[in-house]
């Protein structure tokens, strides 16, 4: 059976990398939703409640920017396993 990886390592890092992008992908859609929901990006919908939140409004916002600091984090983790 011919091996599909150079390396243990390469195989590793192709796992690795196949699982952060699944993370990537589960927080791009919990944004895209909350964007759909709200009818605006991040930062306008901060604008808008800004002062005058509901209590379904600040979890949402919590929830939203958790997902955005998460993506972040995720695209960091993803760039240096390619370093």
């Amino acid at each position: 059976v011919e091996a599909k990886f150079a390396s243990k390592e390469d195989a590793l890092r192709s796992l690795a990398r196949s699982a952060v992008r699944e993370r990537m992908v589960r927080y791009r859609r919990r944004i895209q939703r909350l964007e759909r929901k709200h009818g605006a990006d991040f930062a306008e919908f901060t604008r808008r409640i800004e002062g005058n939140a509901t209590p379904q409004q600040e979890d949402d916002w919590l929830a939203w920017r958790s997902a955005i600091e998460m993506l972040d984090e995720w695209k960091t983790v993803y760039q240096n396993l390619d370093a």
